[in-house]
């Protein structure tokens, strides 16, 4: 597929212009999302485009497949997993670290629960730490997306990071590409750190997370050796507001993006909120919510990249979406009318030019 360099670029940068959803944090976990507990070992989500599928098994929920509906019929990605994780930390870690994809402990784990909801399945998984209920439903305005959203709620004070299930997961030979727009874009792993991180050359074959003020589209892809896409989508607002009021806030750090694992294996995985930032620190008792799709192709990654910009980022509608969070100066200050001098009789008026 060819394009040109303006496009590209026009598509990576301008979907910072998305609106802006704060992610919640609630005092008390929010209400439990209504429905029948699934009580059959099988289940599946989907459409005439993709579909997900979940089996029961020693008592814990697996995705046992994940297929796209291609002009040859439908066809499997590699890996099915359906794995969570949860990262904590009972101190603020180093930004060095978090970056490294080396700090925290990460629990794996899957959902012991499912819950037959209005428009979908919701998911809960009971640790030592706390719980996570993960609600999943299809997006009906694009048949290729499928929306969850995370609910964390721990049982003890630390610092938390709650990255997305993992879908499926790829093996070197397995992996055509690996995508985060703003760092890398690359088609063979790369073992160096800094070639991967620094340059952009491969696909880091470490767990690196990029930073949400270098990232130009808040999504990290994987792309099969058989052409087919998955990508990770953080929902507008989970990243970081680069002007949030009067003063610059592009240092904040809320979200990462990763396209492999700590096990080794390449995944599209986003981070939120991170280690030692802000909004990490959870009270036991509170809950974290926050909002991501996933996009399931079997088309270019540039035209998933095109979508998410276009659709979910809403590129194209800035001035619909653009609002002014500064203070109005005339609210802070007498208006011109009453707090202007009187012109002296006969003085020339103010003139342009």
């Amino acid at each position: 597929m060819s394009m040109h360099r303006r496009d590209a670029l026009k598509l990576m940068a301008g979907s910072s212009a998305a609106l802006v959803v704060p992610v919640q944090v609630h005092s008390t976990a929010p209400p439990s999302p209504k429905g029948q507990d699934v009580t059959a070992d099988a289940i599946q989500l989907g459409n005439d485009r993709i579909k997900v599928e979940w089996h029961r098994r020693d008592g814990v929920w697996r995705v046992s497949g994940v297929s796209i509906r291609t002009k040859d019929g439908w066809r499997d990605l590699p890996g099915p997993s359906g794995e969570y994780g949860l990262l904590n930390s009972p101190t603020a870690p180093a930004d060095v670290a978090v970056q490294q994809g080396t700090a925290g402990t990460m629990e794996h784990f899957w959902p012991q629960r499912a819950v037959q909801t209005a428009d979908g399945y919701a998911f809960h998984a009971t640790l030592p730490t706390g719980a996570l209920v993960a609600e999943w439903r299809l997006d009906p305005a694009h048949p290729a997306d499928i929306s969850v959203t995370m609910t964390w709620q721990p049982s003890q004070t630390a610092y938390y990071s709650v990255p997305t299930p993992a879908l499926v997961t790829l093996t070197a030979a397995q992996l055509k590409r690996g995508l985060i727009p703003g760092f890398w874009s690359g088609t063979t792993p790369q073992s160096d750190h800094d070639l991967a991180y620094l340059y952009g050359l491969g696909v880091p074959a470490e767990p690196l997370t990029a930073r949400d003020r270098t990232i130009t589209t808040p999504l990290a892809l994987v792309t099969t050796d058989h052409d087919l896409t998955l990508a990770v989508v953080a929902a507008p607002g989970v990243a970081r507001d680069p002007w949030a009021s009067d003063v610059s806030t592009h240092h904040q750090w809320r979200l990462g993006m990763a396209t492999s694992d700590r096990r080794g294996t390449f995944t599209p995985i986003a981070f939120h909120p991170i280690l030692g930032q802000a909004g990490s620190r959870v009270a036991a008792g509170q809950a974290l919510t926050y909002t991501f799709r996933y996009v399931l192709t079997d088309e270019h990654w540039f035209k998933v990249l095109d979508h998410v910009a276009r659709d979910v980022c809403r590129l194209g509608r800035y001035l619909e979406l653009a609002r002014n969070a500064r203070p109005s100066p005339s609210a802070s200050r007498p208006s011109s009318a009453s707090s202007a001098p009187a012109r002296p009789a006969g003085a020339p008026g103010p003139t342009t030019g």
